[in-house]
């Protein structure tokens, strides 16, 4: 009723992920997160436990992978790398769709490229989205946020987009 197996003899891609993020070596780790957790797997007969653990794993994987590519955009956009940022930021929109946060933060790497143009259309998709999949509006702070983008042209202040310490603000969810 047991299996038991060696460390040494097996590698598991989501273990070292976990490790490669908590050692702060975020390439590493996104290089090895490579979609959802055992996506498509179905076990005839599964316990509700077993699918339980699978869908919480699943859930706590892609939150990390968002965090972890949220911390490289942030890393990258502060050495002045903002193509790199811009993809690290969408790859962290992708990861958690709903996250307001994330999208203010693509939002603010595609402003600091000087595409305003991308930086409407990113959020226009969010707002779209949020609108036919969960039937709610964005934030009142989001909404703010971007008729001050649309009527100024500007760059939103940082502070309605990261926190103290200068990171993003991610949600948890």
């Amino acid at each position: 009723e047991e299996i038991g197996v060696s460390p040494q003899l097996i590698s598991c891609d989501a273990q070292r992920f976990r490790e490669n993020c908590s050692l702060g070596r975020h390439r590493e780790a996104m290089s090895l997160y490579r979609g959802d957790f055992l996506a498509g797997l179905f076990v005839v007969d599964a316990s509700p436990d077993l699918e339980r653990w699978i869908d919480e794993e699943r859930a706590e994987l892609r939150r990390l992978a968002c965090k972890t590519a949220t911390s490289l955009a942030v890393a990258e956009r502060s050495a002045g790398n903002l193509d790199q940022a811009l993809a690290w930021a969408r790859r962290a929109a992708a990861l958690s769709p709903y996250d307001e946060p994330v999208f203010r933060h693509l939002v603010q790497v595609h402003e600091a490229l000087g595409d305003r143009a991308g930086a409407l259309e990113a959020y226009d998709g969010f707002a779209r989205r949020l609108a036919s999949e969960l039937e709610i509006e964005p934030s009142p702070e989001t909404q703010h946020f971007i008729r001050e983008l649309r009527t100024r042209g500007s760059a939103p202040s940082a502070s309605q987009l990261v926190t103290s310490d200068g990171a993003p603000t991610v949600s948890s969810r």
